[in-house]
């Protein structure tokens, strides 16, 4: 009987093993983010985030587990912090490489909201959003919106879901009670997928959760950093998925244009997209048009990758590239912004006040890494 067991066994794990069966993108201790009973002691859990408990048996929402209130931007049991409360994170600035445990990571970091809210995208229940804006991106073209359910301008931007960025975007806002139980759903099951290849067929397998409606059509594509860039290097960095046309809906500018579609709608009078441009391009060739965008970079070698501005590039390589190439690395949104908040006005990447043509200043940096003549 023992033996007939055993037997059983080893053909059931011989089955397992060639079924492929995916590994987890999480790994560590279960406790790094959940709880049973939201009760220890009597209490609410060490590390928990209060007014508990939290939808998933999770220790709290998305911000409470993706926050910390000392200057680690990565903490225990390896997770990203995009919020350090209390300030006191370093911006990598013009730097070409930098390490340490407290430089914010790629997407920079929502404390700068507190400071003025035009330096990040202001999430429900952590700041108060700007009046002005009334719950409406700036930008924003319904026919831009590939989601079903469409943005809402009776709610705040939250973290995924249809006024979000990460997760399904058809999971509808109104239908919660809150924006943390929205973007629940919207990013349901993605932390334990399968993110070995990142190829949109789910939110797991799409650059950082950036999933959208139609998975297949909509997905962000990208090569993730280990690190989230908390150290960075020529060789050691995201690379973001671009295009030289508008209409990839795989690229990272297309991901924006959901919500910012206005600034991405008309980047030039004619068709296709050429000089003059009415719109600062994205996912265009400008280093294919030559002249002063051939020498991008030139401030450390001309054709060099730079942190500061980064591109994207049209095919995603296996390991990060050291080099740009006209026909392969387009200007993309990020290559100015930020993606959740930085020191400077506009989710800038550096400060435009200090951007002076004719050489007033900040050489070969900022803007001028692409306007290599205008410095």
């Amino acid at each position: 009987m023992k033996k007939r067991l055993i037997s059983g066994l080893i053909v059931a794990l011989s089955l397992v093993l060639t079924a492929g069966f995916a590994f987890a993108a999480v790994t560590g201790q279960c406790s790094n983010c959940h709880t049973m009973h939201y009760s220890q002691n009597g209490e609410v859990p060490a590390g928990a985030e209060p007014d508990g408990p939290w939808p998933v048996l999770l220790l709290g929402s998305c911000m409470g587990c993706h926050s910390n209130t000392g200057t680690a931007t990565i903490k225990t049991g390896g997770i990203p912090v995009v919020w350090n409360t209390g300030g006191g994170t370093t911006d990598p600035g013009t730097a070409q490489s930098w390490s340490g445990a407290n430089y914010n990571l790629a997407g920079g970091n929502f404390f700068y909201v507190s400071i003025a809210d035009s330096r990040g995208h202001n999430i429900d229940g952590m700041y108060n959003q700007d009046a002005f804006l009334e719950n409406n991106p700036p930008g924003y073209e319904t026919a831009r919106d590939p989601s079903t359910v469409r943005w809402s301008d009776s709610y705040m931007l939250t973290c995924a879901g249809s006024n979000g960025c990460h997760g399904n975007r058809n999971v509808d806002r109104s239908t919660y009670t809150d924006g943390f139980s929205a973007s629940f759903v919207a990013i349901k099951g993605a932390h334990h997928g399968d993110d070995s290849t990142i190829d949109g067929s789910t939110v797991a397998a799409s650059f950082r959760f950036l999933g959208s409606s139609a998975l297949s059509t909509y997905s962000v594509l990208g090569l993730e950093d280990d690190d989230w860039q908390q150290s960075a290097a020529v060789d050691d960095h995201n690379e973001y998925k671009g295009a030289i046309t508008q209409t990839d809906t795989k690229t990272i500018s297309y991901l924006c244009s959901q919500c910012h579609g206005y600034f991405h709608s008309e980047i030039s009078d004619q068709t296709p997209p050429s000089s003059p441009w009415t719109r600062h391009p994205t996912d265009t060739d400008v280093m294919g048009k030559g002249g002063e965008y051939a020498n991008y970079n030139d401030v450390v070698a001309a054709g060099t990758y730079s942190l500061e501005a980064p591109v994207g590039y049209v095919n995603i390589p296996a390991s990060p590239r050291q080099i740009v190439t006209a026909g392969d690395s387009p200007v993309i949104c990020l290559s100015c912004h930020r993606a959740h908040g930085s020191p400077h006005d506009d989710i800038l990447r550096w400060d435009y006040s200090t951007m002076l043509a004719g050489g007033g200043g900040a050489d070969g940096t900022g803007c001028f890494r692409c306007h290599t003549t205008k410095d």
